[in-house]
């Protein structure tokens, strides 16, 4: 009976244990579940996240096929016709001229526009009224920026014409037959295109001094008027266009606030030039709106 007893227990322990070990199982299943769930989340966002990016990157070929299969060559093209063009024009534009063709165009194109003309008046006054109550120094310090524009444009302008040439010269020979005068034309080439970068930077300088140049001017001007508040600023002004950056930029404001505490004209000009932007701003809108609403009652 003992043994039997014995055996009892034993079974009873073992099925205990067996119990346990189950429990254990059924946690490590249902971890293993939960992990397999996760999983097929992450597989599922991947799979939603690859058709994405096949998406952008078929969009993005797209849009670059046409770059790829662009040929500058027609541009050669575009140039050659523009001179058929003008050559043939010359030729008939002496007959047109005895005719009155242009008169007859010109007078037309003129009546088809004359709304938008009228509109364009009415703005070209406003404009008008507010250039003629700047004052003279505001006018001078204006004038000298367009000078300064046309300058800086015009020296911009040939040298790009230049570069160009040189380039374009190059990649129209190549280099493949190696002739010393080929490697020269080349070699200029490839010397012109790090000539304009300097340039263009040596440019961009010649600017900021020119504009700072003015400034120091103005404040000349301006201490010798006994508005010393004013020169400061004009000065700060300066020394902002010449730094730059951030630092440039805080200087060109603190300038600006002297200078309108300093010279009373200068703030008149300024408020009177805000006011016009604002009124010419309304009247603007103001056009437009009446424009739609026009266009729309004539659509009813």
């Amino acid at each position: 009976m003992a043994l039997f007893g014995g055996g009892t227990h034993t079974i009873t322990i073992i099925t205990e244990a067996v119990d346990k070990a189950s429990g254990r199982l059924r946690k490590v299943s249902e971890t293993i579940r939960q992990v397999n769930t996760q999983m097929g989340t992450q597989v599922e966002t991947t799979r939603k996240l690859n058709e994405r990016t096949n998406q952008l990157s078929l969009a993005t070929r797209r849009s670059t096929r046409g770059m790829h299969q662009f040929a500058f060559e027609f541009l050669g093209i575009m140039f050659l016709g523009m001179a058929i063009q003008r050559m043939f024009t010359g030729l008939i534009k002496t007959s047109l001229e005895w005719v009155g063709v242009q008169e007859v165009m010109s007078s037309a194109l003129g009546v088809l526009f004359l709304p938008v003309a009228l509109q364009i008046l009415d703005w070209a006054i406003l404009f008008f009224q507010w250039v003629s109550e700047l004052s003279p120094a505001t006018q001078k310090f204006l004038g000298w920026i367009a000078l300064g524009g046309i300058i800086l444009g015009t020296f911009l302008f040939i040298l790009g014409t230049i570069v160009l040439g040189l380039n374009s010269l190059r990649l129209a020979l190549g280099v493949t037959s190696l002739t010393r005068w080929a490697l020269g034309m080349a070699g200029m080439g490839n010397a012109a295109t790090i000539a304009k970068r300097k340039i263009m930077s040596l440019g961009l300088t010649l600017g900021r001094v020119f504009g700072a140049a003015l400034l120091f001017g103005l404040a000349l001007k301006d201490a010798a008027e006994g508005q010393l508040t004013a020169a400061i600023g004009d000065v700060l002004m300066g020394i902002g266009f010449l730094k730059g950056g951030k630092a440039g930029i805080w200087l060109m404001v603190v300038g600006i606030g002297l200078k309108l505490l300093g010279d009373e004209e200068f703030l008149i000009s300024v408020l009177k030039i805000f006011f016009k932007v604002v009124d010419f701003a309304l009247t603007l809108g103001q056009t437009i709106a009446d424009a739609i609403i026009a266009g729309i009652t004539l659509e009813k």
